[in-house]
């Protein structure tokens, strides 16, 4: 088994050869940064990352919004809008929620047989006999969520139990010290090996750091990847460049008699680093976490929930540590088997491609709460890649997709489309629209973030007359702070509506804030197309404001009025 990490980039994609090469791009967080040689996690700061009893199938927690979001608790049964009707279909199915299945026997998408899964809920029906499967593995492009007929899923086979024995010990979501000491060596090494490769092949008297781009697209001998020199390194050669006892001392200077044992055979072992190739790699929102580590859920796929186990410091409270940050943010991250359990490479990068972090909003947060509640429930949390553990489990990884192709620039806004000419009273408004100073853009507020008050969103409360018999509008600011109401005289606002009253809270300021008097947006979000062109079309040649299209997630009600589950699109595969 081959680790691909060069060629099709792998682990190694722009920004992973440390701070030196990307200070201005990335969030350098390694297992030793920001936090003194020495440092543990106390009981304090570990109790504020766990909200439960530390059995491992406790809710996630570490961020809860100072009040903004209401976190439900709520269970399986809660979170389905007909639990007798869950019942009957849970007894009539081969499969129940929370099953470990292998995929088999597809034709047309013969590329996910051997992929390993979890039952994610009932079938859709009895006639289709399809289940909503969650791919362990899954190109972060497209999801892991697939829809998968009986004849074409196989339970997965149990662990051995003598594997349980070698399982890595984890305390408060952390490796122990000789396994996170272990982890973090082979990834530094792994580092420094490209660079030094990457720079032998640059021109003679380059003082110059080697550029992401060259990292990315560095070739080894055959492509086949940085796995076979780096064993052959780790193995054989090192031993020969340093002295046994000084590596020893380096990874354990208490106790280093027999410190790198644990390196040498964990790159020949599928349980650790031969099966490295199985690694999961994309766009994650970082949440609490339990006793096993911390709660990350993926971009792509909110149903899906993994747990990863740190290496110095509980994931969770490394970023809160270091960011500070009001809600769950988002990163880009790769997880890797190591002995029974899911670990993270050490260096994270921001999905912006600068410093800026990416933060949920108060009702995405309260979303990927509610995921990780019914996962838990489900008891579908992923702790470990059983297919690396489990008997003739596939041993096939997936094409890595490199970070900067899932964090691209959002596309140049097209040009307004062609409108009737603005009426005397749209004139009237845009003519006022200058004489407010916008709430400008620079400098970031906390976190590198833009000003809260830099963008104002305009929200209906229901795309429908049935939703929104009142036509209700809300003015959110960009931290999910209500600014305004209003009611427009239609469901969909006209732009003279929105027009007038984001410079009615202008004229007025937020909150009684004097500061804020006379102060108008610079980015205008409205969740209704139309409204959107329109504005954009009058206000094409105004300074300093720009018209951005929202999506709002609502959840569909029932015959009740009470919010339901929205369906899930799950791709069906044959």
């Amino acid at each position: 088994m081959e680790l691909p990490l060069i060629g099709d980039v792998g682990l190694l994609n722009a920004g992973i050869i440390g701070a030196t090469l990307l200070i201005a791009l990335l969030l350098h967080l390694s297992m030793n940064s920001g936090t003194p040689a020495g440092t543990k996690l106390d009981d304090k700061a570990f109790e504020s990352l766990v909200n439960g009893d530390g059995d491992g199938d406790d809710d996630g927690g570490g961020w809860d919004d100072d009040g903004e979001v209401e976190i439900q608790k709520k269970t399986m049964a809660d979170a389905k809008a007909d639990s007798a009707k869950l019942e009957a279909a849970q007894k009539m199915s081969p499969y129940k929620i929370g099953d470990r299945v292998v995929l088999q026997g597809l034709k047309s998408a013969a590329v996910l047989n051997g992929r390993h899964g979890t039952i994610a809920d009932t079938w859709e029906s009895a006639e289709t006999q399809r289940y909503p499967v969650d791919l362990d593995l899954y190109d972060p492009r497209k999801g892991g969520a697939v829809a998968v007929k009986v004849a074409n899923l196989k339970k997965e086979p149990p662990i051995p139990a003598e594997l349980e024995e070698k399982r890595a010990p984890v305390a408060k979501g952390v490796l122990s010290e000789e396994h996170g000491r272990a982890v973090s060596f082979i990834c530094s090494t792994m580092r420094q090996s490209v660079v030094q490769s990457v720079l032998a092949k640059m021109p003679a008297g380059t003082n110059d750091m080697p550029d992401p781009k060259q990292v990315a697209q560095l070739k080894t001998p055959n492509n086949k990847g940085v796995y076979p020199s780096l064993v052959q390194y780790l193995t054989r050669e090192i031993l020969v460049e340093n002295k046994l006892e000084d590596l020893e001392k380096q990874l354990n200077p208490t106790e280093p008699r027999g410190a790198y044992r644990l390196i040498k055979d964990s790159m020949t072992d599928p349980l650790a680093v031969a099966s490295w190739n199985l690694r999961i790699s994309g766009e994650f929102w970082i949440l609490g976490g339990n006793a096993h580590g911390t709660i990350v859920v993926p971009a792509c796929n909110s149903r899906a929930v993994y747990c990863v186990a740190g290496l110095k410091l509980p994931l969770a409270v490394q970023i809160m540590q270091q960011t500070k940050v009001p809600r769950p943010p988002k990163f880009n991250l790769t997880l890797l088997p190591w002995y029974g359990r899911l670990v993270h490479d050490p260096f994270l990068s921001t999905t912006t491609n600068g410093e800026r972090i990416e933060v949920a909003s108060p009702q995405k947060t309260q979303e990927l709460m509610r995921a990780v509640q019914i996962a838990t429930a489900e008891k579908r949390i992923i702790y470990r890649l059983r297919q690396a553990e489990v008997e003739g489990g596939s041993t096939e990884g997936i094409p890595f997709v490199p970070f900067q192709e899932l964090n691209k620039p959002a596309e140049e806004p097209p040009k307004p489309k062609p409108q009737e000419p603005a009426t005397e009273a749209e004139r009237a408004l845009i003519d006022n629209v200058a004489d407010f100073e916008p709430h400008r853009l620079q400098p970031p507020g906390p976190n590198g973030n833009p000003p809260p008050l830099a963008a104002w969103n305009f929200i209906r409360k229901g795309e429908t007359k049935e939703d929104n018999p009142d036509h209700d509008m809300m003015v959110v600011a960009a931290n999910g702070q209500q600014i305004g109401d209003f009611q427009s005289k239609d469901v969909d606002p006209t732009a003279a509506e929105i027009l007038k009253k984001m410079l009615g809270i202008a004229a007025k300021g937020v909150g009684g804030q004097a500061e804020t008097v006379g102060k108008r947006p610079s980015i205008v979000g409205v969740d209704c197309r139309k409204t959107v062109e329109r504005l954009q079309f009058l206000l094409k040649d105004s300074k300093d404001i720009r018209v951005v299209g929202i999506q709002v997630t609502r959840r569909p009600r029932g015959a009740d009025g009470q919010p339901v589950e929205p369906k899930r699109n799950d791709v069906a595969v044959e």
